[in-house]
């Protein structure tokens, strides 16, 4: 049987983003005659033909983040083995490396235009501007939805072709018109990314750490204010690049009570492969704890890409929406403005402390705390910071508090309780619109999904929700 030949496109490690063990390509392989990438944004409809390959096509998520690229971006890559679906899915995994396995092309979601994934595509360094013609050229559109659009980028490689057995050359040779043909036919949506249902939620867990010593996530998040978790592997090359950086990052993260905490994941455990877990982080100066990533938790199975990072507080709740790939430029802004949202609502415990201690008699009512806190906001955009307040009430005016509130742009989302006024304050060094939304109502009330959002300038936004 012909050597395993993998082709991962260069866009791959640029995006910093890998599959999770070509082993799960034997686990998804076709079953039936339609296959669903929900938060990909489309189903292929019919796929008799695929089944009718002697060898076996599949769709792989690489990516389901908006961080990647703004705008927002999706990308999926093609793989074809040379082995029936059924076959694949009785491979240990020894026999599964010999496989002949490529890449016929990737799959493009995009919140925009061909005009606007060329020039991302540049960016991220899949092509130089001298290409930027035969770029737009290669993008084939397969169809559109909403705001979103879908591309299709095939590359067949004459050179794997010829090193495959003649069943499955014939198969290859045939690729691009059966790719093209269900993907033309296939329903198309806006995507359904699972990442940002994570928000709010709570990460917890128990695990072991390398040495098999049980430890839980209380215990791993209880020491920080908030904790970076990067999820990781020794056979993904953008983790490994990045761990030193991520050292250099746990080092400054700890003078202000911060930091990292790495969850391991391998396709084939066992102490061999926790040693060389072991030896990677000596040879990395990894400063920062590492687990072994528990298998079975919900949160963390929706992950599709590594590295991953996602950011808690002290209890495991998330904070914002997870940063997919090796973007180490961006862990410490995101962090940053984490921990100022972090401090305001520290200010407003302490004040709302004054006032039940007696320390602080003065009462003030909702119009004049609003007015305090509009002069306040005033002062604040005269220095150069901008507040915009959201207010939660019910339909009989009334300030709701402890609604937790979402303020998010496209790289971070704020959290916060509203006081007993039904406000929280949001400080901001760029006055822009912001989406706005309700992860949790208070006791008696009903959740509401609407996502609004604010004026272009610093202002205030209100939300109304209904009684039970």
């Amino acid at each position: 049987m012909i050597k395993k030949c993998i082709c991962i496109l260069s866009v791959l490690l640029t995006l910093g983003v890998f599959c999770t063990g070509m082993s799960v390509f034997a686990e998804e392989a076709v079953t039936g005659n339609k296959q669903k990438y929900g938060y990909l944004g489309y189903n292929v409809k019919d796929t008799t033909e695929w089944e009718g390959l002697k060898g076996t096509l599949e769709i792989m998520p690489l990516s389901s983040t908006s961080i990647v690229a703004d705008p927002e971006l999706y990308v999926a890559q093609l793989y074809y083995a040379a082995a029936d679906p059924e076959t694949l899915s009785t491979l240990d995994q020894d026999a599964f490396d010999e496989l002949f396995i490529v890449s016929p092309g990737l799959i493009f979601t995009i919140r925009g235009n061909k005009e606007q994934l060329v020039e991302i595509l540049i960016g991220l360094r899949f092509a130089d501007q001298s290409d930027r013609e035969s770029v737009a050229d290669s993008l084939i559109q397969i169809g559109e939805a909403d705001d979103y659009q879908f591309y299709a980028y095939i590359d067949l490689n004459e050179e794997y072709a010829d090193s495959l057995d003649e069943e499955y050359k014939e198969d290859y040779n045939h690729l691009s018109d059966l790719i093209l043909k269900e993907l033309g036919n296939a329903e198309y949506y806006a995507p359904i990314d699972p990442l940002k249902a994570t928000e709010g939620q709570k990460l917890s867990f128990t695990t072991t750490d390398l040495d098999g010593n049980t430890v839980t996530s209380e215990e791993l998040f209880g020491e920080n204010e908030i904790t970076m978790v990067n999820l990781w592997g020794i056979w993904c090359i953008n983790c490994v690049n990045e761990m030193e950086e991520l050292a250099e990052i746990h080092t400054r993260l700890q003078e202000k009570g911060c930091g990292i905490v790495g969850l391991e994941w391998e396709q084939n455990p066992g102490e061999e492969t926790y040693q060389q877990a072991r030896n990677l982080m000596l040879e990395k100066g990894t400063n920062y704890p590492s687990v072994l990533m528990p298998t079975n938790n919900e949160i963390l199975n929706t992950v599709t890409g590594f590295p991953t990072t996602f950011y808690v507080d002290k209890e495991g709740i998330i904070l914002t929406y997870p940063i997919v790939g090796a973007q180490v430029n961006k862990y410490e802004p995101v962090l940053e403005k984490l921990l100022e949202s972090s401090s305001i609502m520290e200010e407003e415990t302490e004040d709302e402390t004054e006032e039940e201690t007696g320390e602080e008699t003065e009462v003030e009512t909702a119009e004049e705390t609003a007015a305090a806190l509009a002069e306040e906001a005033a002062e604040e955009s005269a220095e150069g910071n901008f507040t915009y307040r959201v207010f939660i009430k019910d339909e009989e005016d009334n300030p709701l508090k402890d609604a937790i509130v979402q303020f998010c742009d496209d790289t971070c989302c704020i959290l916060g309780h509203t006081d007993e006024n039904g406000c929280i304050v949001f400080e901001v060094s760029e006055e822009k619109s912001y989406e706005v939304h309700i992860l949790a109502a208070p006791d008696g009330y009903v959740f509401d999904e609407e996502v609004v959002y604010t004026g272009e300038t610093a202002s205030d936004t209100t939300l109304v929700l209904k009684k039970e």
